[in-house]
């Protein structure tokens, strides 16, 4: 999760006009994430976004947003089936979520294992596939 922060700050920091104004730890709950998206919401009443590090935070965040009646736009990290679904919805404030393929991330896991075990060298760092998906994507998605 702390990649996903980092790389959050790294994509904010390419922008001068788009400002974080808070993190918070939703802790990848849906309970926390409501409390603490509302809290931040009290507190920083002009916000216009909010990236949660998964879709199952990203979805208490969601019921927090649209119980305060502010327009605040939320995006997430994930692609699960659930958050794919409040995507779809028409006018929806959850307006994306970048899917990862579990599966893939499955198979790399295991060759790796095997090529340790094996006593083969693996690179410290493995980039995987992922899709930007938001509501012209949502509806043709799945794993």
């Amino acid at each position: 999760m702390l990649e996903r922060v980092r790389g959050c700050k790294e994509a904010v920091a390419k922008h001068p006009d788009i400002k974080i104004v808070s993190i918070q730890n939703g802790k990848q709950e849906r309970d926390q994430a409501l409390t603490v998206t509302e809290n931040m919401l009290q507190a920083q009443p002009g916000l216009k976004g909010i990236f949660s590090v998964n879709d199952n935070g990203s979805l208490g965040a969601l019921s927090a947003i649209e119980a305060s009646g502010l327009d605040v736009k939320l995006v997430s990290v994930d692609g699960a089936p659930e958050a794919i679904k409040a995507i779809q919805k028409p006018g929806s404030k959850f307006i994306a979520t970048s899917a990862q393929y579990p599966r893939d991330q499955i198979r790399l896991a295991l060759g790796i294992a095997l090529a340790k075990k094996w006593g083969s060298q693996v690179p410290a760092t493995i980039p995987v596939d992922i899709t930007l998906i938001d509501q012209a994507k949502a509806k043709d998605f799945s794993w």
